[in-house]
């Protein structure tokens, strides 16, 4: 009977380290981990809001190529550029000055198309 009982208040002591320390280290160590994931998501609000010439009615050549490259890996995302009466568009695709050359000095007029807050489509025609 004293094994019982003994065996009883070590559950209850293991019981209560369980619910008093290994719980709360648990749920603050997954509130850091939400405010990882929150700096996170603000990072790459600021990158595609500060960093990407979309405000923009006029741009530089290494303007579009940052756009190019910034969306290449999404593929709800075009960027249609035209250069000298050529017309190139990339989708799910990085630039490559072998296949299309675009002169980092020369400016572009640009227009977007958005799906609410989405862009959809990034046009960017050579200026004359």
């Amino acid at each position: 009977m004293k094994e019982v009982v003994y065996l009883l208040v070590i559950a209850i002591i293991v019981l209560g380290f369980v619910a008093g320390d290994i719980i709360p280290l648990f749920r603050s160590s997954m509130d850091i981990i939400d405010n990882i994931a929150q700096k996170e998501y603000e990072n790459q609000k600021i990158k595609s809001d500060v960093l990407l010439p979309l405000e923009k009615s006029t741009v530089t050549g290494g303007d579009v190529v940052s756009v190019i490259r910034y969306y290449r890996e999404d593929t709800s995302v075009t960027v249609e550029v035209t250069l000298g009466g050529v017309t190139k568009i990339y989708v799910n695709d990085d630039y490559n000055p072998a296949q299309f050359v675009i002169p980092y000095d020369i400016r572009f007029d640009c227009s977007y198309e958005y799906d609410g807050d989405k862009l959809t489509k990034a046009i960017y025609i050579e200026k004359q």
